[in-house]
């Protein structure tokens, strides 16, 4: 019997590059403890880093950072109307409402977020990795019909 032979591609994990990418964090919290739920979002993406960009060393952006801890290690804020009267020209109110944006509908931790992967060098000569991966956040108003994007850079 033969043995098979190793794969002579090229591994794409070592260029540069930086994709846009919705992780659904929600999926990932169920059966959770309160208390380590924010811990728990950073965790998974980080590990949603490293399985998308092949590399080990992952930093997460301060930004990030906040944003997954905005509402505690738990608590949430619930959902909220905002009402707006408006006068039209002829002095009758019109009430108009709107629900607010989704940093401010979130539940415990957010449901979904949109980062930024870039895979960069590492500049350290005594690094472990030729690579890492910088995460960021990307805000977006809603999280319909967006894909996984390759971004261009300039």
């Amino acid at each position: 019997m033969a043995k098979p032979q190793a794969k002579k591609t090229a591994r794409a994990g070592k260029e540069p590059v930086t994709r846009d990418c919705t992780i659904h964090l929600h999926k990932h919290m169920q059966k959770v403890a309160f208390k380590k739920r924010a811990p728990r979002a950073v965790r998974v993406v980080r590990q949603f880093a490293c399985k998308v960009m092949l590399t080990q060393d992952v930093r997460i952006d301060t930004k990030l950072n906040k944003f997954l801890w905005s509402n505690g290690v738990r608590n949430a804020t619930r959902w909220t109307i905002r009402v707006a009267i408006d006068l039209n020209q002829f002095g009758s109110r019109r009430p108009t409402s709107s629900h607010n944006t989704q940093a401010e509908n979130s539940h415990q931790v957010p449901r979904r977020v949109r980062v930024r992967l870039s895979r960069k060098r590492n500049e350290d000569e005594d690094a472990k990795e030729k690579m890492f991966t910088l995460v960021q956040h990307v805000p977006v108003e809603s999280f319909k019909n967006l894909q996984t994007e390759t971004v261009k850079d300039d």
